[in-house]
């Protein structure tokens, strides 16, 4: 089913609208005065239900009365499902169904219904119960408002080929405008609110209300059913399970609440499905027929704090003997960093990972997709890298480049809020993968490059391939003023064994095609954020084959 477009679906509604907005029919009787204020989306679909949103702003600050109705067509005259919901300032008027007895591999149309009129008509679909028909995953991360406009979100949402969308977290920042000075070139339209660092329940709300009143990532929304999964924005730079880097408990109060309030909103405002009882749980599955096996994954909540950054471990170590300076470093990736105990998925959610793909390779099924906010994958600063900096860097900024690329020398990582800062909980992760799937992949996020990794450890190959999303909008320090360039790439390839593909320069999202036989990546890229209609500038495929014995290196074309 070719889906229409959201000028298509608006005109087609005129024909009907007249039940809803007279207060005095039936049909309207007993419904919420208010508005739509930011379109709708679905989420989280089954072979037999999908989570559907909207949010409803009444008249006066009260409770307001809404219906729901999921099609077959769009004129709502064959209606499969509907229902009443209750929009309240509790969930900051956020309406979110589960809707239910729907069937398997079908697309369909959604609405909600006012007194005031009805929301626009989101498009959505199920999951199929039975079958190897192919799954296209479109694939975000770091998306950061104010540097510019959602070009991946809306090159996504033209395209008829993608079934589900995965954001693997930094979907929103919490910074405020304090962020523009130290980035100039953000753009002054793009604004959001509140202006400062969102802490309370009330100011993450409003900033996801500043994103999604983003007409592209609102289209995006209206047309894709959406996964998703949380990094460290959604709360504060560099959370974890105790506190976070951007946190100050003398001025921002305990920990505990921020976590909680902007977990809150995050449930409120997406179109996820709630785990009962257990209010900040976001690990959970969906299964697409007999192919794939989808497994998101918390890498945040409830990882330890992570190490210290190399330049801060080592910058007394960095002018002196490089002797006594690799010494250092190898003790403290071996001794500290990769203390046997450090975790990032906790020790039950990595036994329910286990026990997930186990489940789904004893089933049959080709694919385990992991879909999580970190990056598993490893690189090393390339030594190269230290020509990379601007004739006006600091003599702080050359020092940092200078370590890292030592660092790089010795074989070590040097991003280590990712799983590299977490070694041994990265080697029991891989260990499982080899031990319980049958062909596993990867989506993360977090680094605002785009990366494709082949993951040691499995047999006679890759435990698994990786495929880390660039970003939406968020900026990289590699990014060169060339965009021809591509030395930065080689050089990080080079240097990284793990790595088979890379690109620092451009933003943008991949969309991944499963099939019985191979996952084919394809990475689309973008030079420039600062208009709404820049073209697409890159397109980059990579191909990895399935096998009895576990997924082959990435082919890149």
């Amino acid at each position: 089913m070719k889906f229409p477009s959201r000028r298509g679906t608006l005109a087609g509604l005129s024909g009907f609208t007249g039940i809803v907005a007279l207060s005095g029919t039936a049909a309207a009787r007993g419904l919420g005065d208010g508005a739509f204020t930011h379109g709708v989306a679905s989420g989280d679909p089954t072979t037999n239900a999908v989570i559907i949103w909207t949010r409803f702003v009444t008249k006066v600050a009260v409770p307001g009365p809404v219906r729901w109705q999921v099609a077959h067509d769009e004129a709502f005259s064959r209606i499969v499902v509907q229902g009443s919901a209750l929009a309240t300032p509790e969930t900051d008027y956020c309406i979110k169904v589960d809707a239910t007895g729907l069937a398997a591999g079908q697309r369909y149309f959604y609405r909600f219904l006012s007194r005031s009129g009805p929301s626009v008509t989101g498009l959505t679909r199920t999951a199929p119960e039975r079958g190897r028909e192919p799954l296209t995953i479109a694939g975000f991360a770091c998306s950061m408002l104010p540097a510019g406009y959602f070009r991946a979100y809306a090159d996504a949402a033209t395209r008829d080929d993608i079934d589900l969308c995965a954001h693997v977290g930094d979907y929103i920042y919490e910074y405020g405008d304090e962020l523009r000075q130290f980035a100039p070139n953000m753009l002054p339209e793009r604004t959001w609110e509140p202006k400062t660092e969102i802490v309370t329940y009330a100011d993450y709300a409003r900033r996801y209300a500043s994103y999604r009143a983003d007409p592209d990532l609102q289209e995006l929304h209206r047309v894709k059913p959406f996964v998703h999964v949380w990094d460290d924005h959604e709360f504060t730079n560099d959370a974890w399970r105790e506190g976070a880097q951007n946190h100050q408990p003398v001025t921002e109060g305990p920990w505990l609440p921020r976590r909680d309030a902007a977990a809150k909103a995050w449930f409120d405002w997406l179109p996820v499905r709630p785990q009962a009882g257990e209010p900040r749980r976001i690990h959970h599955t969906l299964k697409w027929g007999d192919l794939a096996h989808l497994i998101m994954l918390d890498s945040r909540l409830m990882r330890d704090k992570q190490p210290d950054s190399w330049q801060s471990l080592l910058t007394n170590f960095a002018d002196g003997d490089r002797a006594r300076f690799d010494r250092e470093a190898l003790r403290l990736w071996q001794d500290e960093i990769g203390a046997p105990n450090r975790t990032v998925l906790g020790s039950d959610q990595e036994t329910w990972l286990a026990g997930q793909l186990k489940a789904s390779r004893d089933a049959g099924m080709n694919w385990q997709v992991l879909i999580e906010g970190s990056v598993l994958g490893r690189f090393q600063m390339p030594r190269q890298s230290e020509g990379w900096l601007t004739p006006d860097a600091s003599a702080n900024e050359k020092k940092t480049r200078r370590i890292l690329a030592q660092v790089g020398e010795l074989g070590l990582p040097f991003d280590t809020p990712l799983w590299s800062g977490f070694p041994a909980a990265r080697e029991r992760l891989l260990a499982s993968c080899k031990a319980n799937g049958s062909n596993v992949f990867a989506f993360g996020g977090e680094t605002h490059i785009g990366w494709a990794f082949n993951l040691p450890g499995g047999q006679d190959g890759p435990a698994a391939v990786e495929i880390a999303c660039t970003a939406v909008t968020s900026s990289n320090s590699f990014r060169p003023e060339g965009f021809d360039d591509a030395s930065r790439e080689a050089a990080f390839i080079e240097s990284s064994p793990e790595l088979a593909w890379c690109d620092v320069h451009h933003w943008g999202y991949t969309s991944v095609r499963f099939d019985a036989k191979a996952a084919t990546a394809d990475f689309t890229g973008f030079r420039s954020i600062s208009t709404r209609d820049t073209p697409v500038a890159k397109r980059s495929q990579l191909v990895a084959e399935t096998t009895k014995v576990g997924v082959r290196p990435w082919i890149v074309s």
